[in-house]
C-alpha cells in the first residue's frame, strides 16, 4: 500500500495523483486527512456506486 510511502511526505495543500491500481478508499482517506487533494484514475470496469462513494469522502469528509 502507498500510505507508508507517503508517511514521511508533507502532503498539505498538494494534489496527489494515482493510477487505477492505487484507487483505494484507505488511500483517499489518508490523503484527505493530511489536507491534500487526490485525483484517481478509475477504470471502466468499476461499478458506478463504488466510484461515487470514493468521491463522497472528499465532498463530505465522511463515508456514505
Amino acid at each position: 500500500m502507498a500510505i507508508p510511502l507517503l508517511a514521511g511526505c508533507e502532503l498539505a495543500g498538494r494534489d496527489i495523483t494515482a493510477d487505477a491500481l492505487l484507487t483505494q478508499r484507505a488511500l483517499a482517506e489518508h490523503i484527505v486527512r493530511q489536507g491534500a487533494h487526490y485525483h484517481f484514475t478509475v477504470k471502466g470496469n468499476q461499478p458506478a456506486p463504488a466510484v461515487l462513494n470514493v468521491g463522497m469522502i472528499v465532498n463530505t469528509g465522511s463515508r456514505p
